[in-house]
């Protein structure tokens, strides 16, 4: 794999197609069940351009992966009750000039 190609995953799985529509069937264990899951949906969401609201927290010390619910779809941090107070207390006691408390 080169730095322009995307990553290839790879898991068990299989499509029933129907009447009804199009099944997603993982085979093995729930791993292979959830990875073949998210792979599909991150590949559906990457054409689709639906992924634009899957984001890395803002927080350098944090850097989870969250789904932005927000209504702007403008969310910065995984959390607002843990990374985004943080960094709003941060910037608060910079402005203030009292960083004892970091």
């Amino acid at each position: 794999m080169n730095e322009t190609e995307p990553p290839r995953f790879s898991s068990p799985c299989s499509l029933e197609i129907s009447d009804r529509g199009v099944k997603f069937v993982p085979e093995g264990g729930w791993v292979n069940a959830l990875t073949g899951w998210l792979s599909l949906e991150l590949a559906v969401g990457t054409r689709t351009g639906q992924t634009a609201r899957l984001k890395v927290c803002a927080n350098p010390e944090c850097q989870w992966v969250f789904w932005d619910a927000s209504r702007p779809g403008t969310g910065r941090w995984c959390s607002m009750q843990l990374c985004g107070g943080q960094a709003k207390a941060r910037r608060y006691r910079k402005k203030k000039g009292g960083d004892a408390h970091e």
